[in-house]
């Protein structure tokens, strides 16, 4: 299963015996205050795209896969529509 650490180096380093003989990516981010004058902050899509790469991969380590109900397309829909709901309201209903 894929973990994702995310910390200082010394925090990281302390899971070094976790680690050992594992595939391991390192993505070394600047600091806010790193970066350089008039430059953008850059998005936070490397944690994202971590997150996601982890989610996947436990999806496809659980199991062999079943096929979809109408019942389980309801809950997609339903989500949805909470999501969607939720964001009107969070953008004060000028969505």
């Amino acid at each position: 299963m894929a973990t994702v650490l995310e910390g200082t180096w010394e925090e990281i380093k302390a899971h070094e015996g976790e680690l050992a003989g594992r595939h391991v990516r390192l993505i070394i981010e600047p600091e806010f205050g790193e970066l350089e004058p008039g430059m953008p902050e850059p998005p936070n899509s490397i944690r994202s795209h971590a997150h996601l790469e982890e989610m996947l991969l436990q999806g496809l380590l659980s199991g062999p896969a079943t096929p979809m109900t109408r019942e389980d397309w309801e809950d997609i829909r339903q989500q949805g529509r909470e999501i969607a709901l939720k964001d009107r309201s969070s953008a004060g209903g000028n969505a």
